[in-house]
C-alpha cells in the first residue's frame, strides 16, 4: 500500500514569469506535475511527469528551477532521479521549453560511466552552470566489493541539443569525485564507503 500512495518528491517556487508552486509526485509509480497558485489554488490540471521526480518514493532525487543563463532566456527545471522500476535508469534531465523550441536533455540511457546507480543528495544554481552531488558505484573500482564515491556533476545551462549521435544528450556533462581526507600523524585517510 506504502509504494502505491502519491509521494510528493519535489516541491518548488517558481517566482518570476511564473509565480506558482510546482510539485512532482511518485502517483503510484506513474509521476504527475501539479501546479499551484501561491495561496495553493490549483492552477491547472496535473500532467504526466516522466523525468522531473522519481517513480519510487525510496528513491532520492534533486530538483531546481533556473530562471537565468538558460537557453533563450527562458526558466528551465534541473532534476536528478531515478525514473525506472528497477532503479537501473537514473537521469539528469531539463525538459523542453512550453513552446518546444529547446528540446530536452539527459544524460544517456543506462550508461554506467555517465551515473552509476547514484543517489542524488542536492542541486545548485551556480552562475552559468546547475551543480549535482551524489553518491555512486565507482565504475573506475570495479571489483567483488564496489565502492560508493561521493561525486559532483556540472552542467552548462546554456548547453542545447546539436542533433548529433548522441541527440537530447548533455554535451557539457562533467563529474568528480569528492575527496575528504585526514591526516593524523603520517597517516592518511580518504572518506570513501566500501
Amino acid at each position: 500500500a506504502f509504494d502505491c500512495e502519491n509521494h510528493v518528491r519535489v516541491l518548488l517556487r517558481r517566482k518570476t514569469k511564473y509565480n506558482d508552486i510546482f510539485v512532482c509526485s511518485t502517483n503510484a509509480f506513474s509521476p504527475k506535475l501539479y501546479y499551484f497558485n501561491p495561496d495553493l489554488t490549483e492552477k491547472q490540471g496535473s500532467k504526466e511527469g516522466f523525468g522531473y521526480c522519481s517513480r519510487d518514493p525510496r528513491h532520492n532525487n534533486t530538483a531546481l528551477w533556473s530562471d537565468e543563463g538558460n537557453p533563450q532566456n527562458y526558466g528551465f527545471f534541473y532534476t536528478g532521479a531515478v525514473i525506472d522500476y528497477t532503479k537501473t535508469e537514473p537521469i539528469i534531465y531539463r525538459p523542453p521549453s512550453d513552446d518546444g523550441n529547446i528540446k530536452f536533455l539527459r544524460t544517456p540511457q543506462y550508461d554506467t560511466d555517465w551515473l552509476s546507480a547514484p543517489e542524488f543528495i542536492a542541486s545548485f544554481d551556480v552562475g552559468s552552470n546547475i551543480y549535482f552531488f551524489f553518491r555512486e558505484k565507482a565504475e573506475e573500482q570495479r571489483d567483488i566489493f564496489p565502492r560508493i564515491y561521493s561525486r559532483v556533476g556540472r552542467l552548462c545551462k546554456n548547453d542545447i541539443d546539436t542533433a548529433t549521435i548522441m541527440a537530447n544528450t548533455w554535451t557539457t556533462f562533467r563529474k568528480a569525485s569528492i575527496t575528504c581526507q585526514l591526516k593524523i600523524l603520517n597517516f592518511t585517510h580518504d572518506f570513501k564507503s566500501k
